[in-house]
């Protein structure tokens, strides 16, 4: 990827503008989520067929690297085509102490709303990995490493550095944050088995540490920092659950 970090763009119509650039976020969005859903299907038939459940734990770990390479395809293809790449480049020293900083602040979030959540009258949620690693808690140990090495790369190229980078030409900064934040919860809702008062407050979070990658992201201008930080957040999210399960 380019050096190249977008910016508000100062030429045409200024209602023009805004309009193409959320009809291109939502576009983004919606072509991201169909390449996820179309690849998983690709690995999933030839999994059925081959009498493979596509709810087992090896299953799942493919389906969710297929879709995750969806949201990358779509995310290089309208960066190298659109926006001229963005800004990935070896972290610096500033970088890294954004990258700690941050890391910290998300995982206070998802602990915080955590503990909160467990004192108020909300049914709790479940997700679609967290009812595979109740009968095989290894998968969240290989999710940890996927996150690392394939989910928080993809994500944030799709995320931050397609859908923010776009919106951010025609609204700056605060605004690219917060809508391809929502952008980014509303791609979760798919992870939970039921929709209830507990996935909507774990979407609340997720929406919450998307806009603080976001963020971080405009603060240092270069995306291996909001990749790091997402990656190590899943990371430790799963390796606290996988202690949980083998130790209850």
């Amino acid at each position: 990827m380019s050096t190249h970090y977008p910016t508000v763009e100062t030429n045409g119509p200024r209602d023009g503008r805004a309009i193409r650039a959320v009809f291109v976020a939502v576009g983004l969005f919606a072509l991201g989520v169909l390449a996820n859903l179309v690849l998983s299907v690709a690995v999933a038939v030839p999994l059925f067929l081959a009498g493979v459940g596509v709810t087992s734990a090896a299953a799942l770990v493919l389906l969710t690297l297929a879709g995750q390479l969806g949201f990358a395809a779509v995310a290089v293809g309208y960066l190298r085509r659109w926006l001229s790449g963005v800004p990935v480049r070896r972290l610096t020293g500033s970088d890294a102490r954004v990258v700690g900083l941050y890391t910290v602040a998300v995982l206070l979030v998802a602990f915080g709303f955590t503990a909160l959540s467990a004192l108020l009258p909300i049914e709790p949620t479940t997700s679609v990995v967290g009812d595979v690693a109740a009968s095989a808690p290894w998968v969240l140990l290989a999710f940890a490493a996927l996150s690392v090495l394939v989910v928080a790369p993809a994500e944030e190229l799709l995320f931050r550095g397609a859908v923010q980078g776009r919106l951010r030409r025609a609204f700056g900064p605060v605004a690219a944050v917060v809508v391809a934040g929502l952008l980014f919860a509303a791609m979760h809702v798919l992870n939970f088995g039921v929709l209830n008062a507990g996935a909507a407050v774990a979407l609340g979070v997720i929406f919450l540490v998307g806009a603080l990658l976001g963020w971080a992201y405009e603060r240092t201008g270069n995306l291996l920092v909001p990749m790091a930080i997402h990656g190590v957040y899943n990371a430790v999210l799963f390796g606290v659950a996988y202690l949980a399960a083998v130790l209850a």
